[in-house]
Protein backbone atom coordinates (compact mmCIF):
# COMPACT_ATOMS: atom_id res chain seq x y z
CA UNK A 1 0.00 0.00 0.00
CA UNK A 2 1.68 3.33 -0.69
CA UNK A 3 2.82 6.09 1.67
CA UNK A 4 -0.08 8.07 1.21
CA UNK A 5 -3.02 5.44 1.60
CA UNK A 6 -1.16 4.00 4.92
CA UNK A 7 -1.51 7.50 6.09
CA UNK A 8 -5.04 7.91 5.03
CA UNK A 9 -5.69 4.65 6.92
CA UNK A 10 -3.90 5.45 9.88
CA UNK A 11 -6.40 8.65 10.92
CA UNK A 12 -9.23 6.30 9.69
CA UNK A 13 -8.45 4.13 12.19
CA UNK A 14 -6.99 5.96 15.13
CA UNK A 15 -8.87 6.09 18.00
CA UNK A 16 -8.38 8.10 21.26
CA UNK A 17 -6.74 7.12 24.37
CA UNK A 18 -7.18 3.87 25.47
CA UNK A 19 -8.30 2.14 22.28
CA UNK A 20 -5.01 -0.79 22.25
CA UNK A 21 -5.65 -1.01 26.14
CA UNK A 22 -9.62 -1.62 26.43
CA UNK A 23 -9.20 -5.01 25.37
CA UNK A 24 -7.57 -6.01 28.22
CA UNK A 25 -10.04 -4.26 30.61
CA UNK A 26 -12.88 -5.25 29.44
CA UNK A 27 -13.29 -8.48 31.27
CA UNK A 28 -11.80 -6.53 34.71
CA UNK A 29 -14.94 -4.30 34.83
CA UNK A 30 -18.16 -4.66 32.87
CA UNK A 31 -19.23 -0.80 35.21
CA UNK A 32 -17.98 1.73 32.23
CA UNK A 33 -14.98 0.19 31.47
CA UNK A 34 -13.18 2.79 29.89
CA UNK A 35 -13.72 5.41 32.51
CA UNK A 36 -16.19 7.56 30.46
CA UNK A 37 -18.97 8.19 33.02
CA UNK A 38 -20.61 10.72 30.59
CA UNK A 39 -20.97 8.63 27.25
CA UNK A 40 -21.60 5.36 29.98
CA UNK A 41 -24.55 6.82 31.55
CA UNK A 42 -25.71 7.39 27.66
CA UNK A 43 -25.38 3.74 27.12
CA UNK A 44 -27.09 2.79 29.89
CA UNK A 45 -29.95 4.66 29.14
CA UNK A 46 -29.78 3.24 25.37
CA UNK A 47 -27.69 0.97 24.95
CA UNK A 48 -28.58 0.04 21.07
CA UNK A 49 -27.44 3.17 20.06
CA UNK A 50 -24.05 2.51 17.66
CA UNK A 51 -23.04 6.00 18.05
CA UNK A 52 -22.49 6.79 20.96
CA UNK A 53 -20.56 3.33 21.38
CA UNK A 54 -18.37 4.55 18.70
CA UNK A 55 -17.71 7.76 21.27
CA UNK A 56 -16.95 5.77 23.80
CA UNK A 57 -14.33 3.34 22.07
CA UNK A 58 -13.19 6.44 20.23
CA UNK A 59 -13.23 5.00 16.61
CA UNK A 60 -15.99 4.22 13.88
CA UNK A 61 -17.89 0.95 13.98
CA UNK A 62 -16.89 0.13 10.92
CA UNK A 63 -13.11 0.43 11.89
CA UNK A 64 -13.39 -1.73 14.93
CA UNK A 65 -12.32 -5.53 14.63
CA UNK A 66 -14.06 -8.49 15.31
CA UNK A 67 -12.83 -8.49 18.73
CA UNK A 68 -14.04 -5.36 19.32
CA UNK A 69 -17.25 -5.54 18.13
CA UNK A 70 -17.15 -8.49 20.31
CA UNK A 71 -16.86 -6.64 23.41
CA UNK A 72 -19.10 -4.24 22.32
CA UNK A 73 -21.91 -6.76 22.24
CA UNK A 74 -20.89 -7.99 25.17
CA UNK A 75 -21.34 -4.74 27.16
CA UNK A 76 -24.39 -4.00 25.65
CA UNK A 77 -25.65 -7.62 26.70
CA UNK A 78 -24.73 -6.47 29.74
CA UNK A 79 -26.36 -3.37 29.95
CA UNK A 80 -29.36 -4.33 29.06
CA UNK A 81 -29.56 -7.08 31.58
CA UNK A 82 -29.29 -4.82 34.42
CA UNK A 83 -32.46 -4.46 36.34
CA UNK A 84 -33.67 -0.17 36.65
CA UNK A 85 -34.66 1.46 39.28
CA UNK A 86 -36.10 -1.51 41.55
CA UNK A 87 -38.33 0.39 43.97
CA UNK A 88 -38.71 -0.82 48.02
CA UNK A 89 -41.13 -3.46 46.97
CA UNK A 90 -38.93 -5.11 44.20
CA UNK A 91 -41.26 -3.41 41.26
CA UNK A 92 -39.53 -2.74 38.43
CA UNK A 93 -40.73 0.90 37.84
CA UNK A 94 -38.96 1.23 34.76
CA UNK A 95 -39.02 -1.65 32.89
CA UNK A 96 -41.23 -2.54 30.10
CA UNK A 97 -42.23 -5.77 31.90
CA UNK A 98 -44.15 -3.81 34.99
CA UNK A 99 -45.74 -1.24 32.05
CA UNK A 100 -47.15 -4.22 30.06
CA UNK A 101 -44.95 -3.23 27.04
CA UNK A 102 -43.38 -6.24 24.95
CA UNK A 103 -40.00 -5.85 25.53
CA UNK A 104 -38.92 -8.73 22.60
CA UNK A 105 -41.15 -6.57 20.21
CA UNK A 106 -38.87 -3.01 21.25
CA UNK A 107 -35.98 -4.87 21.46
CA UNK A 108 -36.73 -5.82 17.65
CA UNK A 109 -37.31 -1.88 16.94
CA UNK A 110 -33.84 -0.95 18.52
CA UNK A 111 -32.19 -3.30 16.88
CA UNK A 112 -33.32 -2.43 13.42
CA UNK A 113 -32.63 1.42 14.49
CA UNK A 114 -28.67 0.71 15.25
CA UNK A 115 -28.45 -1.12 12.10
CA UNK A 116 -29.84 1.84 10.33
CA UNK A 117 -27.73 4.38 12.07
CA UNK A 118 -24.59 2.11 11.06
CA UNK A 119 -25.33 1.55 7.41
CA UNK A 120 -26.04 5.53 7.38
CA UNK A 121 -22.53 6.29 9.15
CA UNK A 122 -20.54 3.19 6.94
CA UNK A 123 -21.83 5.15 3.93
CA UNK A 124 -21.34 8.25 5.12
CA UNK A 125 -17.29 7.06 6.22
CA UNK A 126 -17.01 5.81 2.67
CA UNK A 127 -18.30 8.63 1.30
CA UNK A 128 -15.46 10.86 2.96
CA UNK A 129 -12.73 8.74 2.44
CA UNK A 130 -13.21 8.37 -1.38
CA UNK A 131 -13.65 12.23 -1.73
CA UNK A 132 -10.44 12.36 0.68
CA UNK A 133 -8.03 9.98 -2.09
CA UNK A 134 -9.90 10.60 -4.86
CA UNK A 135 -9.42 14.66 -4.92
CA UNK A 136 -6.91 16.10 -7.02
CA UNK A 137 -4.14 18.11 -5.02
CA UNK A 138 -4.13 21.49 -4.89
CA UNK A 139 -1.05 22.64 -5.53
CA UNK A 140 -1.01 20.64 -9.09
CA UNK A 141 -4.37 22.66 -10.10
CA UNK A 142 -2.65 25.83 -9.51
CA UNK A 143 -0.11 24.43 -11.47
CA UNK A 144 -1.88 23.58 -14.33
CA UNK A 145 -3.63 27.05 -14.56
CA UNK A 146 -0.50 27.93 -16.50
CA UNK A 147 0.92 24.51 -18.53
CA UNK A 148 3.48 26.12 -20.46
CA UNK A 149 5.15 27.87 -17.60
CA UNK A 150 4.72 25.21 -15.05
CA UNK A 151 5.40 21.75 -17.56
CA UNK A 152 8.21 20.90 -15.57
CA UNK A 153 6.76 21.45 -11.97
CA UNK A 154 3.36 19.95 -13.41
CA UNK A 155 5.81 16.63 -14.22
CA UNK A 156 7.26 16.46 -11.09
CA UNK A 157 3.92 16.60 -8.66
CA UNK A 158 2.58 13.64 -11.18
CA UNK A 159 6.21 11.45 -10.47
CA UNK A 160 5.75 11.99 -7.14
CA UNK A 161 2.29 10.80 -7.17
CA UNK A 162 2.00 7.59 -9.49
CA UNK A 163 5.14 6.40 -7.04
CA UNK A 164 3.00 7.25 -4.26
CA UNK A 165 0.59 4.98 -5.92
CA UNK A 166 3.44 2.31 -6.23
CA UNK A 167 3.77 2.76 -10.06
CA UNK A 168 6.68 3.71 -12.35
CA UNK A 169 6.12 7.37 -14.41
CA UNK A 170 6.97 7.68 -17.55
CA UNK A 171 8.08 11.30 -18.32
CA UNK A 172 6.99 13.76 -21.21
CA UNK A 173 10.70 13.80 -22.12
CA UNK A 174 11.46 9.82 -22.16
CA UNK A 175 7.91 9.33 -24.26
CA UNK A 176 8.54 12.13 -26.74
CA UNK A 177 12.28 13.39 -27.15
CA UNK A 178 11.55 15.14 -29.66
CA UNK A 179 8.86 17.19 -27.70
CA UNK A 180 5.98 16.95 -30.58
CA UNK A 181 3.28 16.10 -28.44
CA UNK A 182 0.71 18.50 -26.99
CA UNK A 183 1.96 19.37 -23.33
CA UNK A 184 -1.70 20.07 -22.73
CA UNK A 185 -2.98 16.91 -23.90
CA UNK A 186 -0.45 14.84 -21.96
CA UNK A 187 -1.87 16.61 -18.60
CA UNK A 188 -4.58 15.83 -19.56
CA UNK A 189 -4.00 12.57 -20.29
CA UNK A 190 -1.89 11.77 -17.12
CA UNK A 191 -4.82 13.26 -14.71
CA UNK A 192 -7.13 10.65 -16.18
CA UNK A 193 -3.90 7.89 -15.37
CA UNK A 194 -4.16 9.39 -12.08
CA UNK A 195 -7.53 9.16 -11.16
CA UNK A 196 -8.07 5.79 -12.41
CA UNK A 197 -4.97 4.60 -10.05
CA UNK A 198 -6.41 6.45 -6.98
CA UNK A 199 -9.65 5.20 -7.66
CA UNK A 200 -8.24 1.38 -8.03
CA UNK A 201 -6.33 1.66 -4.71
CA UNK A 202 -9.65 3.34 -2.91
CA UNK A 203 -11.83 0.40 -3.88
CA UNK A 204 -8.48 -1.92 -2.30
CA UNK A 205 -8.66 0.32 0.85
CA UNK A 206 -12.31 -0.09 1.35
CA UNK A 207 -12.09 -3.96 0.76
CA UNK A 208 -9.04 -3.99 3.89
CA UNK A 209 -11.55 -1.87 5.99
CA UNK A 210 -14.39 -4.40 5.50
CA UNK A 211 -12.54 -7.47 5.14
CA UNK A 212 -12.88 -8.11 9.18
CA UNK A 213 -16.79 -8.13 9.24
Amino acid sequence: MSLRCQFILFFAFLGTNGLFSFVGMAQSNVNDPLQKPGLWEKLKTNPQDSLTWAGYVGKPWIAMNSKEKNLVFSWMEELNSVELSVGEDGSNYESNEFWGINNSNNQRDEEKEARVREELEKANYIKQLEKIMLEEPVNLIELKANINANFILIEDAYEEEFVDLGVEYKTYQEAHPKGDYSQARWVEEKSQQLQLLKKKEFEKLKAQLFSGE
